[in-house]
């Protein structure tokens, strides 16, 4: 972590005492993308195009947290935890705390 100095003052000055701040670095996104090839229907892509224009999102972030909400569907989690062989495919979505509920 880094200390800043806020309108030059520290924190040892008279008065302004804890007058720093904490900044936390930004971490790296370490997405690992990977070009796909899909098909979808032209209104999708419009879709996909204006929500990220409305966001300031680019349309590769729209797509990726779009999909992550996927996770969230009960029925999807539940059919992965029926899966005869699941561990991998828990391990690849990075679901272990999912698994865990109930």
């Amino acid at each position: 972590m880094l200390k800043i100095m806020i309108n030059g003052y520290t924190g040892s000055q008279r008065g302004y005492e804890g007058a720093f701040k904490v900044m936390k670095f930004i971490e790296p996104r370490n997405i690992n993308a990977e070009k796909v090839n899909w098909l979808i229907s032209e209104r999708a892509r419009a879709i996909v195009s204006y929500y990220a224009e409305y966001t300031e999102y680019t349309e590769s972030d729209v797509v990726d947290k779009l999909l992550l909400n996927l996770l969230e569907d009960k029925n999807f989690i539940e059919w992965i935890k029926n899966k005869r062989n699941n561990k991998r495919v828990i391990r690849q979505l990075k679901i272990e705390q999912l698994m865990e509920e109930d």
